[in-house]
């Protein structure tokens, strides 16, 4: 009898629905321990049904992220409860996955760590790859008597962006014609960009020769209600001495100006350009942190102008109408950059800047 009764005290305790919460315990002595009035936080815990730990966000992606360099991201955990009984505790949080750590344990504090109801805090997860290739990792918080929740951790380590380096340039003569060249040396494998300006009323403009796979144009533009300004880039130059031409569809002032690049992973990443009147000509792009350099170029029509670079920016060569800068980046500033190009008068102008891995 006295064990029925022991029985049917047990079961009432454990299943009674009228509670907001329940007593859990993790062992049988720990229900003796709370019976006879021997209870502590570290075997007995009130978990309330209605709390639910939430992370925002669900997942990480870190990206490419640089060996040997460290990435971070921050993540949020949450509790849905809104009664004062209804607190989140003693909550721990690990990371898992090669090159994944928790780097700092944020507004959360160390574990364990309580939640507030309504209330929220903050984790710090790191990615420092050693090695390149894929990688996968979660970060879990697991709180007593509920199912963990969990935040699945990604990236890819990558090799360390390889720098530009300037080779040469060249400008053309400003020709009236449908086309003009110049005749340029470059060495096999290398990146050319190549501007142009057309003072007429082309509805396009063409380039060919000098490279040994395709140009590829980065954008072009209206100057003056005139689609005149284009600018390309090919990722594989032809070696050796060859002639580059920029062609319109109707006679006019044309021109070109380019410049040579060795290095690098040859890819273009990001591109502004503006059209407008000013002594200070720019455009906006915004590299992203493995972009490793900035080209613009800048064309002009109307009265010949001097040209000077902007802050941080060289200038190899221009011609009356036209000028090309470039700006070595030490990984990439993941912020917006102007070239800030400024002239001798206050003219219309296009210029276009473009950013490469």
């Amino acid at each position: 009898m006295k064990r029925i009764c022991i029985l049917c005290l047990i079961l009432l305790c454990i299943s009674s629905s009228s509670w907001a919460g329940y007593k859990s315990f993790n062992s049988f002595s720990s229900f003796i321990d709370w019976m006879f009035g021997k209870n502590s936080k570290t075997s007995v815990e009130w978990v309330d049904y209605t709390s639910t730990l939430t992370a925002s966000p669900s997942s990480v992606a870190f990206g490419n992220v640089t060996t040997n360099t460290t990435r971070t991201q921050v993540v949020t955990w949450s509790n849905s409860g809104t009664g004062v009984s209804e607190a989140i505790e003693q909550t721990v949080a690990n990371v898992s996955g090669t090159g994944f750590s928790l780097s700092s344990p944020g507004t959360c504090g160390a574990n364990p760590f309580d939640i507030a109801a309504g209330g929220s805090c903050t984790s710090t997860v790191a990615y420092n790859p050693m090695v390149a290739g894929a990688a996968t990792g979660t970060l879990t918080a697991t709180w007593p008597n509920r199912d963990p929740v969990v935040v699945n951790l990604s990236g890819t380590g990558v090799g360390a962006p390889v720098p530009y380096s300037y080779v040469g340039s060249i400008a053309s003569a400003i020709t009236t014609a449908l086309s003009t060249s110049v005749t340029y040396s470059a060495t096999t494998g290398n990146m050319l960009v190549v501007g142009s300006r057309n003072a007429g009323t082309s509805t396009s403009t063409s380039i060919s020769g000098g490279c040994a796979t395709s140009w590829t144009e980065i954008t072009h533009f209206n100057d003056e209600s005139v689609t005149r300004a284009y600018t390309w880039y090919c990722s594989n130059a032809t070696g050796g001495s060859q002639n580059i031409t920029v062609t319109g569809t109707t006679s006019a002032s044309i021109s070109l100006i380019l410049a040579e690049f060795s290095g690098g992973s040859k890819v273009l990443d990001a591109f502004g350009s503006r059209a407008a009147t000013s002594t200070t000509p720019y455009a906006v792009v915004t590299p992203t942190v493995d972009d490793t350099l900035i080209v613009a170029i800048a064309e002009i029509p109307g009265s010949d102008v001097t040209w000077t670079a902007g802050a941080d920016y060289t200038m190899p060569t221009t011609s009356v109408k036209m000028a090309i800068e470039y700006r070595s980046l030490s990984g990439g500033a993941g912020v917006a950059q102007s070239p800030g190009f400024t002239i001798s008068a206050t003219r219309n102008y296009g210029v276009t800047a473009a950013s490469f891995k």
